[in-house]
């Protein structure tokens, strides 16, 4: 993910991340109700806006775009996405730009995709209340490419496939005439912090493999640990 392994498996790198951790905790605690969602930003200056509707976004934004991805998708995924909307998580959480936005439930996980390498960029963990949402609770009706709809409509993709499981995923659908959507800063952790914050993360169990459900990556980072052992 941009690290080197060795660095992410430092003792005094998980040393120096514990007390950033601990003040993010704080952070959070301070104005803590239930109901609040969280987004990671490797780079502060990014924009909450789905992935489709960014400048130069070529993602899918049509009923037949999305009967293409489905065509390309069903062979491979593990369960099979029950409709449209799982359809798009499954896209959206493979890189795919659609009109969907992440969220997380679990503040370490935000904590962790704010702490990803982005050149010299400081990361920014994001908060948002679910009442800035319409609650969905069943997606099997949903029209994905509404014109407009008040409010995104919100709901819980935990259970949609092996990734968006680990990472404790909710999404929000999005047209493209809605107002930003109202985050607030909730911690800023420099370039410099990130590397100490991915490594205490670790204790915890937020690891990229662990977080990206991605065995491709887990043999990488095994296969970099050796090499590490081995030169170090």
């Amino acid at each position: 993910m941009g690290w080197n392994v060795a660095d992410l498996w430092s003792n005094s790198n998980e040393r120096r991340g514990l007390p950033i951790i601990a003040k993010y905790m704080r952070a959070l605690s301070e104005n803590w109700i239930p109901g609040y969602l969280f987004r990671g930003h490797a780079d502060g200056r990014w924009r909450s806006i789905p992935s489709a509707f960014r400048q130069n976004a070529v993602g899918i934004e049509s009923e037949f775009q999305l009967s293409y991805w489905k065509q390309t998708a069903q062979r491979l995924a593990v369960p099979r996405p029950a409709d449209d909307i799982e359809y798009l998580a499954l896209a959206q959480h493979y890189g795919v730009p659609t009109a969907l936005l992440d969220w997380t439930s679990n503040p370490l996980i935000a904590l962790f995709f704010a702490t990803l390498p982005e050149g010299n960029a400081s990361g920014h963990v994001l908060q948002i209340h679910e009442f800035h949402f319409l609650v969905c609770e069943y997606t099997l009706m949903v029209q994905p490419f509404a014109s407009e709809r008040g409010k995104p409509l919100l709901f819980n993709s935990s259970a949609m496939n092996v990734r968006s499981a680990a990472q404790d995923s909710y999404m929000s659908l999005h047209t493209k005439d809605e107002k930003p959507m109202p985050t607030k800063v909730v911690f800023e952790i420099t370039s410099d912090e990130k590397i100490f914050v991915q490594s205490s993360l670790r204790i915890f169990g937020f690891t990229p493999d662990r977080v990206f459900a991605d065995l491709g990556i887990a043999a990488s980072l095994f296969k970099e640990g050796l090499i590490a052992e081995r030169e170090g």
